[in-house]
C-alpha cells in the first residue's frame, strides 16, 4: 500500500479518500485503517504520533500556546455491495466515504503543512 504523505508529490484528495475507503474498517476491526493513518502521519517530522489500540493521536512538535483539534473515527458499517470504492468523475462512492473516510483524508492531508 502506497504511503501518500511520505511520497512528497502533490496528493489528490479523491485518490487518498478512495484508498482509505478500500481499507475495510468495520466497527471493532479498524486496525488496518489505523495502521495506514499512523504510517502516513509518522512520515511527517513535525508530528509526534501516539497509538493506543486503534486510536491514533498526532500532535505538532514545538512550543505552541494554542492548538487545533481535528478528530474523526475510523469505523464503518458492514460492507453491502459498496466495496471497493468507485470514482465517478469527482465523486468517490463506497462504504464510509462521507462518514468519515473523506474527512480522514482531509485531516491527513492538512497535516502535511
Amino acid at each position: 500500500m502506497a504511503n501518500f504523505v511520505a511520497a512528497g508529490a502533490a496528493v489528490d484528495l479523491l485518490e487518498l479518500t478512495r484508498a482509505l475507503v478500500d481499507v475495510e474498517s468495520v466497527s471493532y476491526a479498524e486496525g488496518g485503517l489505523a495502521d495506514r493513518i499512523e504510517a502516513d502521519l509518522r512520515a511527517l517530522p513535525h508530528l509526534s504520533v501516539t497509538r493506543v489500540g486503534d486510536n491514533v493521536v498526532a500532535r505538532t512538535v514545538g512550543d505552541r500556546s494554542t492548538r487545533l483539534i481535528l478528530a474523526g473515527h475510523t469505523d464503518t458499517v458492514p460492507v453491502n455491495r459498496n466495496f471497493p470504492a468507485t470514482l465517478d468523475g469527482d465523486v468517490v462512492h463506497g462504504v464510509g466515504t462521507a462518514d468519515m473516510k473523506g474527512g480522514l483524508a482531509v485531516i491527513v492531508l492538512s497535516r502535511r503543512r
